[in-house]
């Protein structure tokens, strides 16, 4: 492979609002919409030989306004999954389950129904080592904040333990080059 692009799904009510939106599935609001319209031209001009997408709305929906008339789903790109967090924001997931709350905050604690971050990684990291052993020469992945963030890390330093030193906005692109098996991040945060 000699690119990836990483597209972040456009705004959500949920993603606008701050809440945790993993496997809830809320379509794209008008802003978002927008929002991804704005970057057709600089997808378009990209010939990717392959496009993954997440299963979920916001992410199909995305494809769909960018014109992608091609593309997969694969499970591995699905959002970590908040458990009884999901459609919360922070300060009613700290009023509603504050020890639990407390609990993740401070160690990690998977909240109940939940994934981990080494859960979600275990899905993703194969699933991205398969794509860099195949034929393709530029693929395009449309996915989640946090998925992408944890390819990033994951593809740069061979590690999750760097996903958050990443901003990843709705609509926002992030492309990697590699050298054989030298990945190196061309940009982030893309419009």
């Amino acid at each position: 492979m000699k690119e990836l692009l990483l597209i972040r799904h456009g705004e959500t009510d949920a993603s606008r609002d701050g809440l945790f939106c993993g496997s809830s599935n809320p379509s794209l609001n008008e802003t978002g919409k927008m929002q991804v319209k704005s970057l057709v031209i600089r997808v378009g001009q990209v010939q990717p030989d392959a496009v993954f997408v997440s299963p979920l709305n916001r992410t199909v929906e995305t494809a769909q306004l960018l014109g992608v008339e091609s593309y997969q789903t694969a499970d591995a790109l699905r959002e970590c999954h908040f458990g009884i967090f999901e459609s919360l924001n922070r300060d009613q997931c700290a009023k509603l389950f504050p020890s639990e709350w407390s609990a993740w905050c401070n160690d990690g604690t998977i909240p109940l129904g939940g994934e981990s971050v080494e859960m979600v990684a275990d899905r993703l990291f194969p699933w991205l080592d398969s794509l860099q052993n195949n034929k393709y020469k530029t693929v395009m992945i449309i996915s989640h904040g946090g998925i992408i963030r944890l390819a990033l890390s994951y593809l740069l330093f061979g590690t999750a333990e760097y996903q958050w030193k990443f901003q990843v906005d709705t609509a926002t692109i992030a492309r990697i080059g590699f050298d054989g098996s030298f990945a190196y991040l061309k940009s982030l945060q893309e419009r």
